[in-house]
């Protein structure tokens, strides 16, 4: 077996003294890449979660820490695709990392942690400066529009208390994360984001030319398809009726209705804002 291969396998195993002991030769390339999608030692060890291994190869000068494997996923990446903390942490520190080198589908690790959940990782990414917390994949779908595709209704609300995030940028083509809330019945999110104070698109028309409550009255409306089962349509029509209630409630009196929902949702501070004001049209 090759030095470049016993490193591979220490690495993905956790050796500790198996990576130190091969390091110590000069000769060994530590960047290599293995037969599994490319892996560098360093990736692999990231995916893992071996902090100890990690330390080791990052304290190596001929580390290159920002390769990646054959969809475009570097070791950073990886660390918050799988919610290593500590591992996200070692890298924040170092500034020869690109913390916003995408992968194939042009996804951020900042929207990889958004998309998977890891609300700690997010929290973290949103203090550093150096990251593009609304970089947009090649889909235009940005990291809160992930967050609310999800339905992570905690990192919605954190998104949404940092103003610098753009809360209607989206696949204009299609659907904001607004839109696509309310199309998937997410009352929560719909709630919160309505609750917000936050300056939200509610007349965007998808390429179909419908709005967001356009897709709600046609969910409230629909009738149960062969594939549902009747406890599974009830839940939804009863999700869309109450967004329709939401929109139109919201509508007829924003203000009004922000002060209901930040009361019921138990958020405290201000509740609106006088010179504040949303425009919404429905669309028959």
């Amino acid at each position: 077996m090759e030095m470049e291969e016993q490193l591979y396998v220490a690495c993905k195993d956790g050796n500790v003294q198996e990576v130190q002991k091969l390091l110590l030769n000069m000769k060994i390339n530590i960047n290599c890449k293995g037969s599994e999608d490319l892996q560098t030692p360093l990736y692999i060890a990231c995916s893992k979660g071996h902090i100890e291994v990690v330390k080791l190869l990052l304290n190596d000068k001929k580390i290159d820490v920002n390769t990646a494997n054959s969809d475009g996923i570097t070791p950073f990446y990886v660390a918050c695709l799988k919610g290593n903390i500590e591992i996200v942490k070692l890298f924040l520190n170092n500034e020869q990392v690109h913390v916003n080198k995408v992968d194939e589908f042009g996804h951020t690790p900042f929207y990889i942690a958004c998309e998977k959940g890891h609300i700690e990782i997010v929290k973290l990414l949103l203090k550093n400066e150096r990251v593009r917390i609304n970089q947009a994949s090649n889909g235009d779908q940005t990291p809160f529009y992930a967050a609310c595709g999800r339905r992570y209704i905690h990192i919605v609300k954190l998104l949404l208390n940092d103003e610098r995030i753009d809360i209607n940028q989206g696949n204009m083509a299609t659907k904001t994360p607004f839109y696509i809330s309310c199309s998937e019945g997410y009352v929560d999110i719909v709630e919160s984001i309505l609750a917000s104070g936050r300056e939200v698109n509610l007349n965007f028309i998808n390429k179909e030319g419908r709005t967001a409550i356009d897709i709600a009255r046609k969910n409230r409306n629909a009738v149960k398809s062969p594939s549902q089962s009747e406890e599974e349509y009830q839940e939804r029509k009863t999700k869309s009726i109450k967004i329709v209630e939401l929109l139109e409630s919201f509508a007829r009196n924003s203000i009004e209705t922000r002060f209901k929902l930040r009361l019921e949702l138990g958020l405290a501070g201000k509740i609106y804002d006088d010179d504040f004001c949303f425009s919404f049209i429905f669309f028959t």
